[in-house]
């Protein structure tokens, strides 16, 4: 219909942390409303142009509106963060206090600019990780919270089982590199949908970098 076509104009691809294709496409194979596009004889042009290997759209009610490749198990990378974050909240308080570890603070790449020794709280902790996409914070979170980044994996696991995630494994709270950390599109909506409903992080995601 007309309105199909435009909603699906407008919406967003949600990638899963992943290289996107060389250059946009459109593919009649992509599921629109639970049947692929040619199946419901939607030409090419009406499709949207998306430059996105993976995506889902899902809508509040759960209704799924868009998917391409939406249950291929891809590479998460930094959007790890967001379980991390997730368990934080429901296993500390905000005002509970992290020392920052030697492991925690040498992690590199992507940082908060954490050192070993810093004191901080969760609350500053979760917005070292969501804003400026910290390693170091992710770490700080996890040893704080599972004494490990392994046992902290376990426990992300746990929760991607809980969510529904069907095609989610974690091996870290960061996202760094590792063949057994991965994720789909479909998981991903799931899991994206979690801290939209939690006040601290919607918080902390809506405060900018030098706040």
């Amino acid at each position: 219909s007309v309105q199909l076509t435009v909603g699906l104009a407008c919406a967003v691809a949600l990638v899963a942390g992943i290289p996107s294709v060389a250059g946009a496409q459109v593919l009649t194979t992509d599921n629109i409303c639970g049947k692929a596009a040619d199946a419901r004889g939607i030409a090419a042009e009406d499709l949207p142009d998306i430059d996105a290997s993976n995506a889902f759209v899902m809508g509040k009610n759960g209704t799924v509106y868009y998917a391409r490749s939406a249950d291929e198990q891809v590479k998460i990378a930094s959007i790890t963060k967001v379980m991390t974050a997730i368990l934080a909240v429901e296993n500390c308080k905000m005002d509970e206090k992290i020392t920052v570890s030697n492991a925690a603070a040498a992690v590199g790449n992507s940082t908060a600019g954490l050192l070993e020794g810093d004191e901080l709280t969760v609350e500053q902790a979760l917005r070292g990780l969501m804003i400026p996409s910290g390693n170091d914070a992710a770490n700080a979170l996890a040893e704080h919270i599972s004494s490990s980044n392994s046992a902290f994996a376990e426990l992300m696991n746990e929760k991607a089982d809980e969510l529904g995630c069907q095609n989610t494994h974690f091996a870290n709270p960061s996202g760094l590199h590792d063949e057994n950390h991965y994720t789909s599109a479909r998981d991903l909506g799931i899991i994206a949908q979690t801290p939209m409903e939690i006040p601290e992080l919607r918080e902390s995601v809506g405060k900018s970098q030098n706040k």
